[in-house]
């Protein structure tokens, strides 16, 4: 979500018909956020300050707006890839090593079930549908930066035969998602070898705290920078403003 507050300050006079309200948080909040008297509402005071910060004073999201946008919220394509660093079936197992713990088909289906069913994004699709009838879009988590593969402690992405399985797992899972809202793809130009993001639009990415202006640590690769931000975002506005030819 910095990403994309950096990246709409920077573009807000090219949509003078448009108003953004951003409502967000650091990692756990979107997990933290559940339906009362028809607004999504946090569950504790943590949460309610990452509200009332990110969207300008607001600590209550309520279903009067033309059209949600969900970003990111978990269903991250890079922690699927993650189970395999130190856990893989056995037909995938060329040498066994200490590090590798083999596991049963059944296993990573249960896995992949509860990391789809348990995380933000499907939750939080549901809270949306749930005080409102107004289209739902999603934008999925980033594909990791490319320069992850310059990392030792990224060698698992390496594995190819563990990304290629993930890759159809996380496909059905956005297609799944499709059914309840609209999923805007990664755009196209940010993509490299279909499964990474390009270098360049992790650098200078910054957390999501008051000032926007925390650099994330260099070895992070899943957050992009505003760059990346104005490229999706426009994108995703093409989308809605698709959906809502009348608004």
């Amino acid at each position: 979500m910095a990403a994309f507050k950096l990246a709409w300050e920077a573009i807000k006079q090219d949509y003078p018909d448009v108003r953004i309200t951003f409502f967000g948080g650091i990692k756990g909040v979107v997990s933290r956020l559940h339906v009362e008297d028809g607004a999504i509402v946090p569950d504790n005071d943590r949460v309610r300050e990452s509200l009332l910060w990110t969207s300008g004073g607001l600590d209550r999201i309520t279903g009067d707006y033309d059209a949600f946008l969900l970003i990111g919220m978990g269903l991250s394509y890079e922690r699927l890839v993650h189970m395999f660093k130190n856990h893989r079936l056995p037909d995938m197992i060329e040498t066994l090593k200490h590090s590798v713990q083999p596991i049963s088909e059944s296993y990573l289906r249960a896995a992949t079930e509860y990391f789809y069913s348990a995380s933000g994004a499907v939750q939080n699709v549901e809270h949306v549908h749930a005080i409102t009838s107004a289209p739902v879009f999603y934008i999925p988590c980033p594909l990791v930066s490319e320069r992850a593969l310059d990392d030792a402690s990224y060698a698992y992405w390496r594995f190819v035969k563990g990304r290629d399985y993930m890759m159809n797992v996380y496909n059905s899972m956005l297609d799944r998602l499709r059914e309840h809202c609209t999923v805007a793809p990664q755009p196209e130009e940010t993509v490299v070898d279909g499964i990474f993001t390009k270098g360049k639009y992790c650098v200078g990415a910054v957390r999501l705290e008051k000032g926007l202006d925390r650099a994330h640590d260099v070895r992070d690769y899943v957050h992009m920078n505003a760059e990346f931000g104005e490229i999706s975002l426009r994108d995703a506005l093409a989308i809605i403003r698709k959906a809502l030819p009348d608004r």
